[in-house]
């Protein structure tokens, strides 16, 4: 349960850096069950959803995809390596955003992942819908966001 209270206090930790009276509105958290981990570690999933039932209880949104079997030609060992990819998840946050903005529910988003695949829907939505983000990527410090007009809204 630590970690649950620990997301809802670094995301309540960033209103500061939003100013104007910033209040937190909804917590989205997307994510993904890694079933086919099972065969290696049979307690994954059930962990995962403990996880999620913890968010759930304090008012986070979980959302749910799945992960899809690629294969891939290994040049080193010659032979084809199965991995899984995580999809759907950055196009449902990319929907996310837009409906978050679109039906007036958020005027800034705080976006934490370790995956950069979300940026151009950010940049995108930038533009259109003259929004403003603070975005956070890995262990990296944070990118600065640009309104519409070039100032910084971050940096």
């Amino acid at each position: 349960m630590n970690r649950t209270v620990f997301i809802k206090a670094l995301c309540d930790s960033y209103l500061h850096i939003i100013g104007n009276g910033a209040s937190l509105t909804n917590i989205y958290y997307f994510s993904a069950l890694a079933k086919h981990l099972e065969s290696t570690d049979s307690e994954i999933t059930r962990r995962h959803r403990t996880y999620l039932d913890c968010l759930r209880s304090t008012g986070v949104r979980v959302e749910l995809f799945r992960f899809k079997e690629k294969k891939f030609w290994c040049n080193h060992c010659r032979n084809i390596i199965i991995r899984h990819e995580e999809k759907e998840t950055d196009v449902a946050i990319a929907v996310r955003l837009f409906e978050s903005f679109y039906t007036d529910e958020s005027d800034t988003v705080v976006i934490m992942s370790g995956d950069t695949d979300i940026v151009p829907a950010v940049q995108k939505e930038i533009l259109i819908l003259d929004n403003h983000f603070l975005f956070r990527c890995g262990r990296e410090r944070f990118r600065v966001c640009r309104d519409v007009e070039g100032k910084p809204i971050y940096g």
